[in-house]
């Protein structure tokens, strides 16, 4: 028997190179499981599952049928106003808005606005015309346009177009104020008055959605939620923390191999 084999084979088993390889093993196995359980598990039960929001506390309420008499908002001007009808279009009750956000006191203006549920807006626009909403969406693009004569103090309105975070939701908004330097899907918050359903060409064709008349608009950080304990990654630290014990043990184990191997050749020559 050679010296390195019988030395070798004095070894305890977990020294040898059969069980470094076999913790190997183990430690790939149990990663890909990790992984497969706790990460990509529930991503595909997750997958074609509607999404469910809940419903915010401080959102609008709509009203319930025989209430009474529904709120006169903006002195009824907004009562001649009817959705499906192009974005943009010469109405005086859009100037007339116009001219009554101009003279309105911006905190007081935010402090009325409330969340609305997107789906209530086609639902039910009649009750929702002339609201105060509170909008969080992606900015995607903003264009100066003049109006065809000034209302009160405002020549310019910026027609800004934005999208829920889901990508499926889109708003229309002319605001007052120019909007601060924004970059394409910064996430952004404005108060505006709901006006109608209005439609405008998109690039898949004529597109409909709210269209609503604010004042300013602001940049929101965005937060990233994580999970405080995410075990998916828990099983991916424990394991490459095994992986590289195993890799110092073999260093360790094959210098001292190399070492009794050379010590054994000085004392048999």
């Amino acid at each position: 028997m050679k010296p390195q084999s019988a030395i070798y084979a004095r070894l305890p088993f977990w020294a040898t190179r059969d069980f470094r390889f076999l913790i190997i093993v183990v430690v790939m196995a149990l990663s890909v499981v990790g992984v497969l359980v706790f990460e990509i598990g529930p991503l595909l039960q997750a997958r074609g599952k509607p999404l469910v929001r809940k419903a915010d506390p401080n959102g609008w309420i709509p009203p319930k049928e025989g209430e009474g008499a529904r709120e006169v908002r903006f002195d009824g001007v907004l009562a001649k106003v009817k959705d499906a009808t192009p974005v943009g279009a010469p109405e005086d009750p859009y100037a007339s808005l116009i001219r009554s956000l101009s003279k309105s006191d911006p905190e007081s203006f935010a402090r009325e606005a409330k969340p609305v549920d997107y789906a209530l807006y086609s639902r039910m626009p009649d009750a929702l015309r002339g609201v105060t909403v509170r909008l969080k969406a992606l900015f995607l693009d903003s264009r100066p346009l003049r109006l065809p004569k000034a209302e009160g103090e405002v020549e310019w309105i910026y027609r800004t177009y934005l999208v829920d975070p889901s990508g499926k939701e889109g708003y229309v908004v002319d605001l007052i104020d120019c909007p601060p330097p924004l970059s394409r899907r910064d996430l952004v918050t404005t108060e505006a008055v709901f006006y109608k359903l209005g439609t405008y060409e998109g690039n898949t064709g004529v597109v409909q959605a709210p269209y609503l008349v604010g004042r300013n608009m602001r940049f929101e950080k965005e937060r990233m939620e994580r999970d405080p304990f995410n075990m998916g990654f828990l099983v991916m630290s424990v394991s490459g923390l095994a992986l590289v014990g195993v890799v110092v043990l073999t260093i360790r184990v094959w210098r001292k191999s190399r070492s009794v191997v050379r010590l054994k050749r000085l004392t048999s020559t």
